[in-house]
């Protein structure tokens, strides 16, 4: 079985769960699929807006498919949030994030 179908199995167990639902995210970005990964991406912010670590990969996926004005929403709600939760790991990924577009 492979690790796409495993997630997808456990997610059907547990839909709501943030670990599954950002591993799914990223298989789907292994497999080169973006569209997959950008919808597995989007489902955070409207149901799990405070889990900070699915905002560097969204923004920067939505960036690196031509949807800068998203990506640029994305990065600025991710700052907000990790700001107000004072998850500065996150927080500095952001801006390094923001950073490397402005160069």
């Amino acid at each position: 079985m492979s690790r796409l179908s495993q997630i997808l199995t456990l997610l059907a167990e547990s839909p709501d769960d943030p670990f599954l639902r950002f591993a799914l995210a990223k298989e789907w970005e292994s497999e080169g699929d973006s569209d997959e990964a950008l919808r597995a991406w989007s489902w955070f912010p409207q149901h799990c807006p405070t889990y900070t670590g699915f905002y560097y990969h969204y923004a920067r996926l939505l960036h690196q498919s031509g949807r800068e004005q998203e990506a640029r929403a994305v990065l600025a709600d991710g700052l907000d949030t990790t700001r107000a939760q004072g998850e500065w790991h996150d927080h500095r990924e952001l801006k390094g994030l923001e950073y490397s577009w402005e160069g």
